[in-house]
């Protein structure tokens, strides 16, 4: 027999557990069977979730909330719904969003139902796409803009000492290794050669 399951996720001070509760309660779902997720941090695991999905069956009824409790990106809620779906076989109800429900027509036309999930899962990839282009484009003008006001990006370039071009000529006529060039500038090897060699090659 088909049970029916809630899942609540708190991921922030201002969303409210009783209000997602609430609506859970009328959802009629057996309160041993609603599951809550406490996110503190983009590092929290969902272990809830994790225990949910292993008592899940084919057929089972979730409820949840919105879309956004199941992921904190679109990316992750598009995995999280493809799995619950196609892989554990379980039927979805956005309470907030009831025309969002994969049990539509099933008893008549199971192809329709998988359908309207698989329309469900294309969407949420797509806002998935957008979403990490819109990131990669807000990412990409930070850095213009931080370049602009002179911001340097990566390791701080080594100062050389004042004898790098005796040591350098002595190097270039081969009267000192590459290692022993190093030794008297106190640099590595690797650093030298990387200010060395385009200078040679320039």
């Amino acid at each position: 027999m088909s049970e029916v399951y809630g899942y609540v996720c708190v991921s922030n001070h201002s969303q409210s557990e009783e209000l997602q509760k609430m609506k859970m309660g009328k959802m009629d779902i057996p309160p041993e069977n609603v599951y809550i997720d406490h996110l503190m941090d983009f590092r929290s695991e969902r272990k809830q979730l994790h225990l949910l999905k292993q008592r899940l069956s084919k057929g089972d009824l979730l409820y949840v909330v919105s879309l956004d409790r199941l992921g904190r990106t679109y990316m992750e809620v598009g995995e999280e719904w493809k799995e619950l779906t196609h892989n554990l076989g379980v039927y979805i109800t956005l309470i907030d969003a009831p025309l969002v429900d994969t049990r539509r027509d099933v008893e008549s036309d199971q192809e329709k139902q998988f359908l309207f999930a698989e329309a469900v899962q294309q969407l949420i990839d797509s806002i998935a796409k957008d979403e990490k282009a819109r990131r990669r484009d807000t990412v990409n003008r930070g850095i213009a803009r931080a370049k602009e006001q002179g911001v340097q990006f990566g390791r701080p370039r080594i100062e050389m000492p004042e004898k790098f071009d005796r040591v350098y000529t002595r190097w270039v006529k081969h009267e000192i290794s590459g290692m022993e060039a190093a030794k008297l500038l106190g640099i590595s090897k690797n650093t030298f050669y990387r200010r060395a060699n385009p200078r040679k090659n320039g």
